[in-house]
């Protein structure tokens, strides 16, 4: 998206184009991150005890066979919890994988788009609707561009992108110390500018404190 962006600074493009191919870009994010999601479910299954098979393929259905059962399996229970993403169903929006999922599902099944705003000097400004969750972006302030919902795509993923990686680093510390397993160094391209997207961000949420 960077790249995306830096072309259309520097070249005298349509605005349309702009919006067209990062309204695509972050569509792909979603269903990205919600795949993302349920392979952590199949290596969950692989890993900790008494989970059903039936959970290995959805992390939505993974978190709220635990929520229902959540005498059965202390460590995954807590797993959960410390994640932020033990909820029932009818709660599991409000959490950082149920609002992705959300988002996913309705441009995935639902016919929803990503609207993008602006020229590219005004930054990655987006919205996609859904009525379920206007209550709840209302509430990111530290995010929001507007007060008619309308986002900053980059300080919105690295919140989203952060409890991805905490959760990703909580099950990767469990299944290296069940098996000991060295810890190895992973590079991976595309990491720049995520790590810029949250020092940037983080500036920005100081300022709500």
């Amino acid at each position: 998206m960077e790249w995306l962006k830096s072309q259309f600074l520097s070249n005298d493009y349509h605005s349309s184009y702009w919006r067209s191919f990062i309204a695509l870009d972050i569509e792909h994010v979603y269903i990205e991150f919600r795949s993302i999601c349920d392979y952590l479910a199949s290596l969950i299954v692989l890993f900790y005890d008494k989970v059903p098979k039936k959970c290995s393929n959805s992390l939505y259905t993974l978190i709220i066979w635990v929520y229902k059962n959540k005498d059965k399996n202390v460590l995954l229970k807590e797993l959960l919890e410390k994640n932020c993403i033990l909820e029932s169903e009818s709660n599991i929006y409000t959490t950082w994988f149920g609002h992705m999922r959300e988002i996913r599902d309705s441009i995935a099944h639902k016919g929803s788009e990503a609207m993008v705003f602006g020229e590219a000097r005004d930054g990655l400004l987006f919205q996609v609707l859904n009525p379920r969750l206007i209550t709840q972006i209302a509430k990111l302030k530290h995010i929001l561009f507007n007060e008619s919902g309308v986002l900053y795509f980059d300080r919105y993923f690295s919140i989203q992108f952060s409890c991805l990686m905490n959760f990703i680093e909580d099950i990767s510390i469990f299944i290296m110390k069940k098996y000991s397993i060295e810890y190895k160094i992973v590079k991976q391209s595309g990491f720049n500018t995520i790590h810029d997207w949250l020092s940037k961000s983080s500036n920005e949420f100081r300022k709500f404190k």
